[in-house]
């Protein structure tokens, strides 16, 4: 899916994706998956738990490791974990 991320970040849009487990709603969606072209409009470079030189069904890609440790008491939707990756991305120091 293609998505809006703040001015934080050059392009301003990029790809999200990651696998949506069998156990969906009880299993996390974890990691999640990011445009590799993404860069701090600070310049600052990414650290963990952002790694870049991943790939995502064969292309390249910007991993993003935020795990929903209570997923299977505390449900989390697909858009709900994105926009929990796109509030982390936000607030990154």
């Amino acid at each position: 899916m293609r998505v809006g991320i703040s001015e934080r970040f050059v392009p301003r849009a990029a790809w999200l994706g990651a696998h949506i487990p069998a156990l969906y709603p009880y299993a996390d969606i974890y990691p999640v998956f990011m445009d590799p072209a993404v860069q701090r409009a600070d310049g600052v470079q990414f650290q963990v738990p952002i790694t870049p030189n991943a790939s995502f069904n064969g292309r390249p890609a910007i991993q993003i490791s935020r795990r929903n440790n209570s997923a299977q008491t505390h449900p989390q939707t697909a858009v709900g974990k994105v926009l929990k990756v796109l509030d982390f991305l936000e607030k990154l120091p």
